[in-house]
């Protein structure tokens, strides 16, 4: 089980939005700069976050993007559902094309308890829980 990078910023671009102690919008730039993310790249994620209907956009001087939802409402897993599609949790962790309970991996058996306490971790982990962490006065590195 492997995420993008794609997968990874979309995350990370969502917890920063939702840190925010207010609504206003936030440009595409200052996002891309805080997180280290190219400016192209994540311009090319926060359209699909668009898309979704999780974000919405308004171009101008003071434009940018902002929840269209609720970011309590969104989950990690559903970031990486939408991103990196729903199989993509279920490939083999060695990369193996047939690996399953039946035929697994030689690290199948050792692997499946962890992906499951992991999926439980990421399907519980709201964008506005990790976002809590900022607003009580941490930083992000």
């Amino acid at each position: 089980m492997i995420f993008s990078k794609e997968a990874a910023y979309a995350v990370r671009v969502l917890v920063k939005l939702a840190s925010f102690r207010n609504k206003d919008y936030v440009s595409v730039a200052y996002l891309a700069n805080q997180l280290s993310i190219p400016n192209p790249f994540l311009s090319k994620i926060i359209q699909k976050l668009v898309n979704f209907g999780w974000l919405e956009s308004k171009r101008g001087n003071k434009g940018g993007v902002r929840f269209s939802v609720n970011p309590q409402d969104v989950t990690i897993m559903d970031v990486l559902i939408k991103i990196d599609g729903p199989d993509t949790l279920e490939t083999c962790i060695l990369g193996l094309s047939e690996c399953n309970d039946k035929v697994g991996c030689p690290i199948h058996q050792y692997w499946l308890p962890l992906k499951k306490k992991m999926l439980n971790i990421l399907e519980s982990q709201t964008i506005a829980s990790l976002a809590a962490f900022y607003k009580n006065g941490k930083e992000e590195k």
